[in-house]
């Protein structure tokens, strides 16, 4: 199990370039950053019990290969969010 930060922001596509240039958040830079395009489905039941339950199962890539995470809605406020994630290796995109 990993424990996974995030920090959701919803920003106008022409100020993504003043972003990455800004000085606060390079200062805060452990190392240069790296910029991924990534793709997820995410799956519920039919009477959406995970997302009543706080979880999402989400089925993403990952290094080439496929993985199911059961994410736990965890705590956070605006868009910094904080959840547990278990991720496990899948045959399929589609859940069984």
């Amino acid at each position: 199990m990993a424990e996974e930060t995030e920090l959701k922001l919803a920003l106008a596509p022409e100020l993504v370039g003043a972003l990455r240039r800004d000085p606060t958040l390079k200062a805060q830079a452990l190392k240069r950053p790296v910029t991924r395009r990534l793709f997820s489905v995410y799956y519920d039941t039919p009477d959406l019990r995970l997302s009543q339950a706080g979880m999402a199962l989400r089925v993403a890539p990952d290094r080439q290969a496929l993985s199911a995470d059961p994410e736990g809605r965890g705590c956070g406020r605006g868009g910094l969010q904080q959840h547990a994630e278990f991720e496990q290796p899948v045959p399929s995109e589609l859940p069984d």
